[in-house]
């Protein structure tokens, strides 16, 4: 089998469409098709379906699919390995985020680790746990930085942040030292990315209430400047809100509530030799963060 054609496939998948496919392979969308079609002739099934919106996978393809990618996530890991022999430290990365960690301390590991291994290519991509995790599964990326509820396979601790409300300025609230999750229910709520296994969504599972919801927006840093003028009160970590600017007011909960983060692997026995030098890497550097310029975003013991 020719894994060339199994790696447009795989490409045509991701994007959606043959037009944004053939443009990031510098082909043509004729050609592209082509050779998906010579595959899907070698292995006699149809793979994909084309339509006037994009192409997505045929019915019953997706066990087929996902055996493809493997076998060029096999490929890459054995060129990885021949280097890693050879002393050479290369590969390509896609790193998932969600946005707390990839506006702070995600950043400055990833300048640390371009600087210390060059040839490995890196991309990255945010998203709610629940996005991140689906894409762990379908081994779309390598690895994840996201909150430890949302994963039961492979993880690395790395440090935990303090879960906080956010208060419009002059908010009564404001005026208390902590708050309770009962406080925030009794108040109009904004809702980032609602439904989508985040650590607010757990935050009010385990409390075994709800709030008000009053707005729901696409994103954290929406939700923020609606707390700041005042629409209505949300909670997130700490971290979350160093990087974001506004007058709103940050309480701890009473009892406190922590958030664990860390780096999420689909597998670590197929773990490659430049994702593991990338764990080892943001475990080192998570020990500095927290004597660090984050320190402050970290719960006190």
């Amino acid at each position: 089998m020719n894994l060339e054609k199994v790696s447009y496939l795989i490409t045509a998948i991701e994007a959606g469409s043959f037009s944004l496919a053939a443009e990031k392979l510098g082909m043509t969308q004729s050609g592209l098709n082509r050779q998906i079609t010579s595959l899907e002739d070698e292995l006699k099934t149809t793979l994909l379906l084309r339509g006037r919106r994009g192409v997505v996978p045929a019915k019953g393809a997706e066990p087929v699919i996902a055996r493809l990618r493997e076998l060029l996530l096999a490929e890459k890991r054995v060129h990885e390995e021949i280097a890693a022999v050879k002393g050479l430290v290369m590969g390509e990365l896609t790193i998932g985020s969600y946005f707390s960690i990839s506006t702070t301390w995600l950043p400055p590991l990833l300048k640390h680790f371009s600087d210390a291994y060059p040839a490995i290519t890196l991309s990255t991509v945010e998203g709610t746990d629940q996005e991140l995790v689906t894409r762990l599964k379908d081994g779309t990326l390598d690895c994840a930085f996201l909150s430890q509820h949302s994963y039961d396979g492979d993880f690395f601790p790395l440090m935990e942040t303090e879960f906080v409300a956010w208060l419009p300025p002059g908010h009564p609230l404001a005026n208390r030292d902590t708050v309770t999750a009962e406080d925030i229910t009794k108040e109009p709520f904004i809702y980032p990315r609602v439904h989508h296994n985040t650590d607010i969504d757990d935050f009010f599972t385990r409390h075994r209430t709800a709030p008000k919801t009053h707005l729901i927006t696409n994103d954290p840093y929406s939700a923020y400047a609606m707390v700041n003028a005042g629409l209505g009160v949300s909670v997130n970590n700490r971290l979350q809100s160093i990087n974001l600017k506004g007058n709103v007011v940050l309480k701890p909960f009473s009892p406190q509530e922590r958030v664990t983060l860390g780096i999420a692997l689909p597998s670590l026995s197929t773990a490659s030799p430049a994702l593991m030098r990338l764990v080892a890497m943001a475990r080192s550097m998570a020990k500095d963060f927290s004597t660090g310029p984050f320190a402050e975003a970290l719960p006190s013991a």
